[in-house]
This record gives C-alpha cells, structure tokens and sequence, in this order.
C-alpha cells in the first residue's frame, strides 16, 4: 500500500513501462511528461514547441519522425492504423496509451498492437458524454438542470418555436445532440423567426454532407457566467478543483462560424467565485462522480456549468416544478439574491483545461489530476489524505489560457515566422525572450506568457476555425468570459499579425 500523494507521485517517477500520449499535438499530451520516466508522446503535426518538449520526453511526430500514408482524420484510431506508426508500436513489447476520447476503433487497434488502454473505454465513457443522453442521467443522479426539453428535429417547426418563446423566453438555445465534441460546434441562440430559418438551413446543410442528426436540446437562454468543474473519481472519493472561469466567445480569438459557445480558453483568479459558489459546484460534482463510479467509471471528467441568479425569467413557478435546490441557496454575501450552479453537460475525460491547469498545480506543489489519473488506471495500490487534498485543490490556482483561432470562413496560409517559447510585451511589441512550453517555463507572471500548442510554422495551411496555437498566463485576463483586459488584446493582435495569414483556395476541392 502506498500510504500517501507524496510517496505516490515517487512510485509514479519510478514507473519503468513506456507509456505513449497520442494526439493531434504534442502539447496536448505533455502532462504526463513531468511525472513519468519514459513517457513518450506520438503526435500528428510538427509545430514550433516540439523542441522544448522533446527536453521533456521523446515526442515523434507523423509529419517529420514517423512519415507515411495520409490519415483518414486527425483522430488517435487513424494515428494506430497509419502503418510507420505501427511499425513503431509492435517493437515495444507493451505500452500504455493515453488518448483524449477513446473509441472502439482505438481499442480494437491497441489490442491489435498489445497496448494498454489508460482511460475509460468508450462503453463507459460515451455514455455520459452524450448530450442527449445526459439529461436523463442528470435527473437520475439528482442534479438540478435548466428548464427545457428535448425532441427530434424533424417535429422543429415555427409552431413548437413559438410555443417554447412563450413559455421560456424569446432567446432560446438549441444544441444539436449528435455533435460528439464541443467548441460550440451544433451550439446556436435563436432569438427570432430568421435565426431559426438559419438553424433549419445549416442542420439540412450537415444532413447532406452525410452527418446523422436527430436530435436537438432546446432551453432558454440564460444570462450569467459560463464556468465548469473538474472532478476526479478515485478509490478514497470524488475529488473537485476549483470553479474555474470559461472564456468563450472571446471575439479577439474565437472561431468565425457563425456559432455560439465556441470555447477560447480559461481565466483561473483566486476569489473570483464565492466560497458559497465554490461549495454548491463541488456538490455537483460529487454528485455526478459518484453516480458515474458506480457505473465502472474513474478518473478525470469536466462538468460544463453556468452560474446565474434565481431572479431569472426562465425559473418562474410555470417553469419549475422542484423549487430550488440545495445549490441554489442564497449566496453568501448577496443574501437577497439566489445564485445557482446549472449543469449544462459532462467531458468524460480529460477536459480543454489540461494539460495548463495540471502545470499550475505542479507549481504549487500539491498532487495534480495526472497524478491520480495514473494511478488508478495503472491500478496502483494508494490511499491519501482525502480531505487535506481537497483542501489543496479547492483553492484557485492564478493563470489563464487562451486559444488561437483562424478566424476566417476560408483556408488560409501561414507566411510568417514566429517562434513558440516565452514572450514579453512592451513598447506594444512581442519580444521572444527563450524556449519553453509550459506554465513552469514563466519566470515573471506579471509580464511573460508563454506561444504554444500547435504553433504553426511557415508555409502550413489551416481550414476554417481551426486552432493556431495556445496562449498561457500565470495571471488573470479576463474582465469577464467574453472580455480580456486591453493588453491581452493587444498581445492577441500582435501575434495573429505576425502570423501574416493568406487566405487561399480550398485545397481539398483541387484534389
């Protein structure tokens, strides 16, 4: 028996079997590096921060170590069926893989290839995941969740539109179910006859290039902060960091698709949240992970929440049948006014705030997520003090992260050159001050930031929306989750146009 986190995290640096993050970039997978020997990451691009992590661990990528026959997708099951990938893989003699959302596919090829699964397998993951099937799940384990329904798309007409403005509200939100991943992506606020004209469109658009959409959530729209949770189910309990700050929507960053709730990034601020606030998400969360651990599930997973006032038009008596529940009590500190942690939907697996949020932790020398993610998906016999780590983990640790988006609706090409590493700004220009990748890269919060994740270099080409790299703080940005302070704009502003981005002809459509 391991009697504590600290002589845990020794027995994990001892850790002598390979064990391979897989990923479409390598930063995405580099949490593991800093605390196990012989980690490995296997990713799909060469980009600009691979020489600072490959001082970490030994990182191949498709583009430049391990070249071969053009993937199907960007995905962990095409990476394991491209056959230089393979080559590699069947010369060790076992390996553990850890993977972003696993998939039979996936598991089929690892178990093809004598690989290890380090995550919940998709049985039980998806599950939980589903947007659709979430809120059936939510209401069997007890949680609270917004006013609204769900039904087929084909039964969406203007009347049910009509019917659902008069009970909810005239802004009303509407998830397509059938998207399996997030960034806003199936996401759309319709406030008049014109935008549901435009949802039909583009839901009809998606059904003739081959997408299966059946499905589609509607609620009210409600005004308040977006924010989530992380929540850890081990052997002692359910572990739950801090409510963490969503930034979404971030105009200087986002996506330009036309949708809503495109994902930017986190704003991580002690204080930010009341200790009242902080208390009812973590009851979501142990809620939640004790219902899904009876289930066979363990590890990592994220609840998407939004937190906002009682007073809302949307929770008038026609509207809920329950009263208010346990975390939605008046706030400390605002006693006339309810505030009230929803649940919007799970990320049964590593969520968009690792590997950055896990960095922070490591700086502050307490265990983090990757810790016990390790060790219970390598089964090691542990046990902790619970509630001293919860303590730990309950306090906000300072930071932030921003995502890079090509924010046109075209192709574009990248013509500059800019070095991922460690940045200064002044004067209201970047400054490249050395290499580095990661939060613990950042000598100076108070003026440095770190260019990472997926840092392109000259000559790549991108498609619409998709990502252009990773920003990190060790300082707050945020005014609000859609707001950054001036010099966060600047700093965005200056990048993008070192970047010189060339919009160019779909390259797909001359093949």
């Amino acid at each position: 028996m391991i009697p504590n986190w600290q002589r845990l995290r020794r027995s994990i640096s001892e850790f002598k079997e390979t064990i391979i993050g897989f990923g479409k970039t390598a930063f995405t997978r580099s949490g593991p590096a800093f605390l196990l020997p012989n980690y490995q990451i296997i990713c799909i691009k060469e980009t600009a921060e691979l020489s600072a992590i490959r001082q970490h661990c030994s990182v191949l990528s498709l583009e430049k170590d391990l070249p071969g026959e053009p993937l199907e997708r960007s995905n962990t099951s095409s990476i394991l069926r491209q056959s230089q990938v393979q080559n590699y893989l069947r010369q060790l003699s076992t390996f553990g893989a850890i993977v972003y959302r696993s998939s039979k596919r996936t598991e089929e090829a690892l178990q093809n290839l004598g690989g290890k699964l380090l995550t919940n397998p998709s049985s039980i993951a998806n599950p939980f995941e589903d947007k659709l099937e979430f809120r059936h799940s939510a209401v069997s384990a007890g949680l609270p969740l917004l006013p609204g329904e769900t039904i087929l798309l084909n039964d969406l007409s203007e009347t049910t539109y009509r019917q659902w403005q008069k009970q909810y509200g005239e802004r009303l939100v509407f998830q397509l179910t059938d998207y399996k991943v997030g960034g806003g992506i199936g996401t759309v606020f319709v406030d008049t006859r014109d935008d549901l004209e435009a949802f039909l469109s583009f839901m009809q658009r998606r059904r003739e290039k081959g997408k299966n959409l059946q499905w589609v959530n509607v609620t009210p729209f409600i005004e308040g902060q977006a924010a989530s949770i992380i929540g850890m189910v081990t052997k002692e309990g359910v572990l739950a960091g801090p409510l963490q700050l969503q930034l979404i929507d971030v105009p200087e960053v986002t996506a330009f698709y036309g949708r809503n709730g495109v994902f930017c990034g986190h704003d991580w601020r002690p204080g930010r949240f009341s200790s009242n606030l902080q208390r009812k998400a973590e009851s979501l969360a142990r809620t939640w992970g004790s219902f899904i651990a009876q289930r066979g599930y363990k590890g990592i997973f994220g609840l998407d929440v939004v937190v906002t006032s009682g007073s809302c038009p949307a929770f008038s008596p026609k509207n809920t049948h329950k009263g208010t529940p346990s975390w939605g009590s008046p706030d400390a500190g605002h006693p006339s006014q309810t505030q009230i942690v929803f649940p919007i939907e799970c990320n049964a697996r590593y969520t968009g705030a690792f590997p950055a949020y896990a960095m922070l932790q490591l700086e502050a020398d307490e265990p983090n997520f990757d810790l016990f993610q390790l060790a219970e998906f390598l089964k090691l016999d542990y046990t902790f003090n619970f509630e001293e780590v919860q303590r730990q983990w309950r306090e906000s640790k300072t930071g932030a992260q921003l995502i890079l988006h090509n924010q046109t609706r075209h192709w574009i090409k990248i013509n500059g050159d800019l070095a991922a590493g460690v940045y200064e700004f002044r004067n209201h220009r970047l400054h490249w001050l050395r290499n580095g990748f990661a939060m613990q890269d950042i000598k100076n919060g108070n003026t440095e930031f770190v260019l990472t994740d997926g840092v392109p270099m000259r000559g790549r080409i991108y498609k619409p929306g998709e990502r252009l790299g990773r920003i990190l703080f060790k300082r707050s940005i945020a005014l609000n989750h859609q707001r950054l302070k001036e010099q966060e704009q600047e700093i965005v502003k200056n990048i993008y146009e070192k970047y010189k981005i060339e919009e160019i002809e779909n390259p797909e459509e001359k093949n």
